[in-house]
């Protein structure tokens, strides 16, 4: 799993990288643990979404300045 950070300031490349790196490197001292052969980190999705915006919303174009903005 990534961290949202991870995603945002594109990291979630050098970050799967470097754990695809630590299992090859586990397999390689202990081949002996891994009975299914070597592990594979899961490729990063292209595009996941919690709430996936509908066509058609309406699109709001204002930026609040401050957090007591948002709360009136």
């Amino acid at each position: 799993m990534l961290t949202p950070a991870y995603v945002h300031f594109g990291r979630a490349h050098q970050v799967r990288d470097a754990r695809q790196d630590i299992l090859q490197e586990a397999y390689r001292l202990h081949s002996e643990r891994f009975t299914k052969g070597t592990l594979v980190v899961q490729p990063l999705f292209r595009e996941l979404w919690n709430n996936k915006p509908q066509t058609g919303t309406i699109e709001c174009n204002h930026v609040a300045e401050s957090p007591e903005e948002v709360l009136q």
